[in-house]
């Protein structure tokens, strides 16, 4: 019984840890704190408050962000080529990122992809071409800066381990649109505009259902 009520425990813990990890409370946390050490107000409720509202609106969330992932030397080449079809924004991660990813620090990853993000016009879709390239940069993003609109996968060249639990989450979550390398290029292109010819005439470019054990299980280990 004892063992039983252990094993129940660890996996509430860790329950918990995959909750704190995908919706940044421990960011949070630590934001709120180093504001309150800092400017020490008279109302502190008041003062949390209007915290929470300025770390909300801190977000963007105005353009349409879809993660490009996969296709090797071939990716850039299709991201430029849907930009110039359709005027959406091309952002090689690896350019606006710098140096900002070389310690592993997602803070600086963000911030950097922030500053690239904030010049851009309201509701422009932009490629993030080699984006996210493993779970822990995909969810920092999404928490500290905007929810990806989709995620695409050129499937066949340049494939890393790390983006396997990226893959599964965003799969997971119906939100993974998996396109073909080694085929007809032509054919190849044709396979990829069709997601964003559906975001672009309204619809969802993948579906609107998710599965919240697998999504669960994508994040597990992350924290």
């Amino acid at each position: 019984m004892a063992l039983e009520l252990h094993k129940l425990s660890m996996e509430d813990n860790e329950r918990d840890e995959q909750y704190l990890a995908l919706h940044g409370i421990l960011d949070i946390f630590q934001s709120l704190t180093k504001a309150l050490i800092v400017k020490q107000p008279e109302k502190v409720y008041d003062f949390l408050i209007d915290e929470l509202k300025t770390i909300s609106q801190d977000k963007l969330g105005k353009q349409h962000v879809v993660f490009m992932m996969g296709g090797g030397d071939q990716r850039a080449g299709l991201c430029q080529r849907l930009a110039e079809e359709f005027g959406f924004q091309h952002i090689v991660a690896e350019q606006a990122l710098k140096g900002a990813a070389a310690g592993g620090d997602t803070h600086a990853v963000a911030a950097a992809l922030q500053t690239a993000l904030k010049p851009l016009a309201e509701g422009a879709v932009v490629l993030l071409d080699g984006f996210p390239r493993n779970m822990k940069e995909a969810l920092h993003f999404e928490i500290r800066t905007m929810p990806c609109r989709f995620a695409v996968h050129l499937e066949g060249a340049g494939e890393d381990a790390d983006q396997t639990p990226v893959l599964a989450y965003y799969g997971a979550q119906q939100k993974l649109a998996a396109v073909g390398l080694g085929g007809n290029p032509d054919e190849t292109y044709e396979e990829l505009r069709q997601p964003f010819l559906q975001m672009l005439q309204g619809g969802s470019p993948v579906s609107n259902t998710s599965d919240r054990a697998a999504v669960d299980a994508a994040v597990k280990g992350i924290a």
